[in-house]
């Protein structure tokens, strides 16, 4: 064997220790019940916080925005804010979760007909009937959206948790295999803390008045957008390019076709939307009579579905790192995917202010996120790659565990 194969063997093995060290808890430690159930529904996301902290600070400090005061900017600078933040810590929290069913190219080709089938729906309802669907879509997105606010915290309350506590409660529950493994109870301090923190968030929004409803109702939007950028994985670029694409369509078409989208926007209130309130023209009617500035959820979790993958594939092809995932840093997809959003939304806020005018967000961010994908994999000399890129199955943690015990 050649000093070259010797080198190469050797470095093989130290990154397998390395792998061993930065994945899971020993087997001897799961046995003694020393240290953190070594579980990847609990440990894995948390690590992202680490990750993405700066995004969870930023999109909290921008709620005070509103009420620091209304000027000709104000709005766009929180919309930027809480959308990138929501983009950026949904898309480290998406590196992290358990391994779903992956978004195929037939149901991202589906989701703008779903989509636009239920928006007319919505709009016929509050049209032609009597029915109260603002009342049902309110309540319904506020268990939804608190559901998602409580897992979005969970993260960053497991941390804060294990530092003070540094054995956790554990149960015994029995898993899909049919064995035995340690969960976390609901009865744990962290079930009980984020629990609390977004029930009294979701009553707030529900029978609060004033600016505490609407900040009440963009912080559970905040973490429906994190939470739905977390689990939503396409199969390949070839899916995630045909999802944003036809959303595009969809979201041209409901805007500039038929006012039906901007009707619904401003005739229900639920935490479907960021909101930020601005002075109204006295004697305005329809969308300019609407006392808040809008960014819909679907401008920050469609385009987040994409930066997520993008991250992914920074962590396959640019790093070729088959260790944890929440391990890898940012890289070329990811970092130029945020800034491309970003530029996106710029260009949406400009022409807004310019035209006076609802804009479908979706028209500038897809071109942006998607030739900017294509633009950096040419440069880097990748384009085939990306185009034929497909995301690899990630296997929980839990279940390398038992396969390596099995050996």
């Amino acid at each position: 064997m050649s000093g070259v194969e010797r080198g190469t063997v050797r470095k093989e093995e130290e990154q397998s220790v390395d792998v061993e060290k930065l994945g899971r808890l020993s087997v001897e430690e799961k046995a003694s019940g020393n240290g953190t159930p070594p579980q990847s529904e609990l440990e894995l996301p948390a690590k992202s916080v680490g990750y993405a902290w700066p995004a969870f600070l930023v999109g909290g400090t921008a709620q005070i925005l509103p009420i620091i005061g209304k000027t000709n900017f104000s709005d766009a600078l929180y919309f930027f804010l809480v959308g990138a933040s929501a983009l950026y810590a949904g898309s480290k929290r998406n590196l992290t979760e358990l391994p779903v069913d992956d978004l195929s190219p037939k149901q991202a080709f589906l989701a703008p007909i779903v989509s636009g089938v239920f928006l007319a729906g919505m709009y016929f309802l509050l049209r032609y009937t009597s029915i109260d669907v603002g009342q049902i879509f309110k309540y319904a997105s506020v268990v939804f959206g608190g559901i998602c606010l409580k897992e979005t915290l969970d993260p960053i309350f497991f941390n804060l948790y294990t530092k003070v506590f540094p054995v956790q409660p554990v149960t015994k529950a029995v898993g899909e295999d049919g064995c035995e493994e340690d969960v976390e109870p609901w009865s744990s301090p962290k079930n009980v803390t984020t629990a609390v923190i977004s029930a009294a968030i979701s009553g707030t929004y529900l029978f609060g008045s004033g600016a505490t409803t609407f900040m009440a109702s963009n912080l559970i939007g905040f973490g429906l957008a994190v939470r739905c950028i977390s689990l939503l994985k396409p199969k390949s670029l070839w899916s995630a390019a045909a999802l944003l694409s036809g959303l595009l369509l969809y979201d041209v078409f409901f805007v500039f076709g038929t006012d039906v989208m901007v009707s619904v926007a401003t005739s229900i209130e639920a935490p479907a939307k960021f909101l930020f309130p601005r002075e109204t023209v006295p004697g305005a009617t329809g969308v300019q009579s609407y006392p808040f500035a809008i960014l819909g959820l679907g401008d920050v979790v469609v385009p987040g579905i994409f930066v997520a993958m993008m991250a992914f594939v920074d962590k396959e092809l640019v790093f070729e790192d088959d260790r944890e995932v929440c391990q890898v840093r940012n890289g070329p997809y990811f970092g130029s995917s945020m800034v491309a959003y970003v530029a996106g939304l710029f260009t949406c806020f400009v022409v807004n202010a310019v035209s006076h005018s609802p804009q479908p967000a979706l028209l500038y961010l897809v071109p942006f996120l998607l030739g900017n994908a294509l633009a950096v994999s040419a440069f880097r000399g990748e384009l085939m790659k990306i185009v034929k890129f497909e995301r690899q199955s990630q296997e929980s943690l839990v279940d390398r565990m038992k396969k390596e015990e099995a050996e």
